[in-house]
Formats: structure tokens, C-alpha cells, sequence
């Protein structure tokens, strides 16, 4: 069996993979509240060691090492990605670079109510739409609201590497 691997670096992640942590920051304490797993944040992972997430600053390109000192465990799909689902995700991952963050919904996830904004996106919701626009489905929606615990907990995913066992 491999060892663990504990450093977020640029051959690590591929398109598709998905990157889940557990963040203590002021803006993360409200979905901290509603979820009780391990994780309260995501990120999905665009190959080249860059990440797409949606936080109160928008939706934003990042490099995958900004949560290297934080806990996370990085997923990879089990079955793997065709180029055409891949490019499919890039392609919308890419047109949602710069929109906003969705406060209702991160306000939805803390009463157990779907409140979705258009246009805006919080992490999880960011996530499961790029992998949803590729037709690539990862979590069941039950009542339209995907947290951060539901990707990581997913069946579709299996683990490359974590620190949240560390």
C-alpha cells in the first residue's frame, strides 16, 4: 500500500480531482456550524496545481498549495475522467471564474433550507455544478443542498493523499 501523501505539490492533482478541508477561517465558521463531518470546505482541481473555489471573495483561481498547513484530503474519481468530460469541466469551471459567492445558500446550509442565488455559487454547489455540467455526477441530491462532507464522503471518490489523520 502507498504511503499517505502529506505536501500538496504541482504533479499531485488532476483535472476532476477534488480537494476537501477542514478550515477553521471567519467565513467558514457558518457551514462549520451546520456540518458536523470532517470537512467544511472544497475545491476542485483543474491539473497544473490549481484549484477553482467559491469563497466570500468570488469564484477563484488558486494554486493547491494555499492549503498546504491546513488539514484536507485530496480524491480522485475511481472511474477515471474521459478527455471529453474533462474539457467539458474545464470549459465551465473556467466561465465561473469571477462570479459570486453565495450567501443565501451558505445562509441555506446553516437553517437546512436549499437557497440558491443564480449566478453565484458556494463551495460544495461549485463543485458538484462543474461536475454536473459534464454530466459527471459524484454526490445524490436529496434536498438540492451538497455540503463539503457530501463530496468528501462520496463513493465516486477515493483518496490520493490526506493530513486529516496526521
Amino acid at each position: 500500500m502507498p504511503q499517505p501523501i502529506k505536501y500538496l505539490d504541482l504533479e499531485l492533482s488532476s483535472i476532476g480531482d477534488e480537494l476537501c478541508i477542514r478550515d477553521f477561517a471567519g467565513w467558514a465558521m457558518p457551514i462549520r456550524f451546520r456540518v458536523t463531518g470532517v470537512v467544511n470546505h472544497t475545491a476542485f482541481c483543474l491539473g497544473n496545481g490549481q484549484i477553482i473555489e467559491a469563497n466570500p471573495g468570488g469564484v477563484k483561481i488558486n494554486p493547491i498549495g494555499k492549503y498546504q498547513k491546513k488539514r484536507w484530503s485530496l480524491l480522485t474519481p475511481k472511474i477515471p475522467l474521459t478527455a471529453e468530460e474533462a474539457k467539458q469541466m474545464a470549459v465551465f469551471a473556467m466561465a465561473q471564474k469571477g462570479k459570486g459567492y453565495d450567501y443565501l445558500g451558505v445562509l441555506g446550509i446553516t437553517l437546512n433550507i436549499p437557497i440558491n442565488e443564480r449566478e453565484k455559487w458556494y463551495c460544495s454547489e461549485l463543485s458538484y455544478g462543474i461536475r454536473k455540467a459534464a454530466k459527471v455526477i459524484v454526490v445524490e441530491r436529496v434536498k438540492k443542498i451538497v455540503l463539503p462532507q457530501d463530496i468528501y464522503q462520496s463513493i465516486y471518490f477515493k483518496e490520493k493523499g490526506n493530513t486529516l489523520r496526521i
